[in-house]
């Protein structure tokens, strides 16, 4: 959460909101309200951070639970996944491992509830885990130069590998075809851009490599949310496949989309 802007989501603490819905559900009598549950996300993602929500969230269950022990205690997602070094460096500050958010809020409730005796402690480490499981493969279709800036179409777009709205370059590897090894090339601050007809739909900006028609634009790090928010804007979803590396055996998780799956909801 941007801590300069109010969020619209859960029960704020400072208003009171969070203790009248306490007392409303605590009233009820087929209601039992058995833990708390925060979802928060800074900018840095630091581990100071989940320190602090952690504190927090111990002091807010010693007011809401003076007579009984909380079942669990939620402290959410946010954290950073893995990533590979290049991705890394666009970021200004430091990038925790998994082991150093543990370290952050294991401890706090180790020291309040002795001998394993304390709530359950319930993570939400989704994107996390997910977000370097997949590569997205894109086709370079056409090359231009306009005034100084040189641009590489691929049949991909920013809502494939930058649904969010990121501004950093996710990890990027161009594969050469070798059938279209004598034409021309463009090479040095590359625009790699999509089909979409909108001026934002840059999937990596200043590629430094050489880059042609032909060849294969393969993005890392991509997962979570770059499945799910890819919207059928142009060109319906492509298809989804799994390589075993150990049997050398590819297989179909997902098949590509087609026109009649986009329009298949209307009903004129």
């Amino acid at each position: 959460m941007d801590t300069t802007r109010i969020s619209r989501f859960g029960f704020d603490v400072a208003g009171g909101e969070l203790d009248r819905a306490f007392k409303r559900l605590t009233a009820l009598n087929n209601c039992s309200v058995d833990g708390l549950h925060c979802h928060i996300s800074t900018a840095a993602r630091s581990t100071e951070s989940y320190a602090r929500r952690t504190q927090r969230i111990l002091e807010l269950t010693d007011y809401y639970f003076k007579n009984k022990q909380p079942n669990f205690i939620d402290i959410g997602g946010g954290f950073y996944g893995k990533m590979t070094e290049d991705l890394k460096s666009q970021f200004d500050g430091y990038i925790p491992k998994y082991h150093e958010y543990a370290e952050a809020v294991a401890p706090q409730l180790k020291s309040k509830y002795r001998d394993n005796s304390g709530p359950e402690l319930i993570i939400e480490p989704g994107v996390a885990i997910v977000s370097d499981v997949l590569n997205f493969v894109a086709k370079v279709v056409g090359i231009k130069t306009v005034r100084s800036r040189q641009i590489a179409l691929v049949v991909g777009s920013v809502h494939n590998v930058k649904p969010t709205g990121t501004d950093k370059n996710l990890s990027l590897r161009v594969y050469g075809n070798d059938e279209n090894a004598e034409q021309r090339k463009l090479a040095g601050q590359v625009d790699i851009v999509g089909y979409t007809c909108m001026e934002h739909d840059c999937l990596y900006k200043d590629y430094s490599g050489e880059i042609g028609i032909g060849d294969y634009a393969v993005f890392e790090n991509m997962g979570a949310y770059t499945v799910v928010f890819k919207p059928p804007f142009i060109r319906p979803n492509p298809p989804i496949i799994s390589y075993d590396s150990i049997q050398n055996e590819y297989t179909l998780i997902r098949r590509r989309e087609t026109s009649q799956d986009v329009f298949s909801t209307y009903v004129i």
